[in-house]
């Protein structure tokens, strides 16, 4: 049996009689009937107090935030509070704009921490990383070790490693190395060890990803370059120690005096020795001399450093192994406090020089050119202050 049009029944069949569910309402419904208007009427108060509020203090986009100074920003421009959320911080709010919410916003990190605007983040961090190494004139392990910060990459099974290009420990989970030695001959770079020098014997990491610069075009050797992210933090100690990032400054780019070049030499896949030689910066025009057409088909860019030997006898690095260029500048120690710092790296080896030859100048990667790259690797502007210090 059925009701009319648009009005729901149901038959009984024991009684055969036609329920109209319109027609009564339960106990239970009319309860409910009963507070839901009081129950409407409080959540509008409610929101009407609640809007009233945030007028009063509503704040809008470009504003100077009240709790902090920052600028007020939609939260989905700000890199930095969307980190904060996902620490578990909530970002003071300014207010909403269309149902956005707008948070109070630092824009960089020199601003977020208080850092000297003036100095880039790579060295505050290697000021932090020299504290955390060195620690203070009583710390037994203050003295420096040699080459602390040199590592090899490696390819292949764990079982039978080849160890084919050198790479540097430039903070907690990076290793700065040539874009070439991403993918090898022998596979993808997977391996980092760490620590030659210690006794108890190497330490060895396994490479989660590798960053090669986005403009990098092999032959081409303008921007090969690229970070590699390890598995885990790397613990600093007196056999693993980071190395540091060049200022801005000119003084660390001084033509007039001695730098070093340093990195592994290999015996074979399995056997290598560092070297540790001096080297002189030559004008850029000179590294024409050293490189391909197909290498350097625009000449020499600033991206690049040139660097030639003292002497011929001086021995000579294989690109194919990498290598990278050292600052001479560095701290002169206090009778009442043991030599202890971080090197400084200038560049990175793309294209070695001519063994023998004077001439011929080593081509390196211009560290100061690709800092910014680096940083926004290494220390992205959407890290949380935790992250950066102990993660990175």
């Amino acid at each position: 049996m059925s009701g009319r049009k648009g009005e729901p029944v149901a038959s009984c069949q024991k009684c055969g009689k036609v329920k109209d569910y319109h027609s009564r309402s339960s106990p239970r419904s009319a309860k409910m009937q009963s507070w839901l208007p009081p129950l409407i009427a409080i959540s509008l108060v409610l929101l009407l107090a609640l809007r009233t509020t945030l007028a009063a203090h509503q704040q809008y986009q470009g504003d100077t935030c009240a709790s902090d100074g920052s600028k007020c920003v939609l939260f989905k421009k700000c890199a930095l509070a969307q980190g904060d959320l996902q620490d578990g911080k909530r970002p003071p709010l300014c207010g909403f704009e269309e149902a956005e919410p707008v948070v109070c916003c630092t824009t960089q990190l020199a601003d977020r921490f208080g850092f000297n605007v003036n100095k880039t983040i790579s060295e505050h961090m290697c000021t932090k990383y020299e504290e955390e190494s060195c620690g203070n004139a009583n710390n037994t392990e203050r003295t420096n070790e040699p080459m602390t910060f040199m590592g090899m990459i490696g390819y292949g099974p764990r079982r039978n490693i080849s160890w084919l290009c050198t790479g540097t420990l430039i903070s907690r989970r990076y290793i700065l190395s040539a874009a070439h030695c991403a993918v090898t001959s022998r596979g993808n770079a997977t391996w980092v060890s760490l620590g030659h020098g210690d006794p108890k014997g190497k330490t060895i990491y396994t490479i989660k990803v590798n960053f090669p610069h986005f403009d990098y075009q092999p032959p081409k050797l303008y921007n090969d370059i690229a970070l590699y992210r390890l598995d885990r933090v790397v613990e600093f100690g007196k056999y693993i120690r980071p190395i540091c990032l060049p200022s801005l400054a000119s003084s660390d780019l001084d033509f007039s005096r001695i730098a070093i070049s340093a990195g592994w030499t290999p015996l074979s896949d399995k056997e290598f020795i560092s070297f540790n030689d001096s080297i002189r910066l030559v004008p850029n025009y000179r590294c024409g001399l050293a490189g391909t057409p197909e290498e350097l088909p625009n000449g020499p860019k600033e991206n690049i450093l040139c660097a030639s030997q003292i002497s011929p006898d001086t021995s000579c690095v294989k690109a194919k192994y990498g290598g990278i260029l050292i600052s001479p500048i560095t701290p002169i120690p206090t009778d009442d406090s043991p030599q202890c710092y971080l090197e400084k790296q200038l560049g990175l080896l793309a294209v070695g020089q001519r063994c023998g030859i004077a001439e011929y100048p080593g081509v390196y990667m211009n560290l100061t050119h690709f800092q910014p790259w680096i940083e926004s690797v290494v220390w992205p502007e959407n890290s949380s202050y935790t992250e950066i210090i102990w993660n990175n």
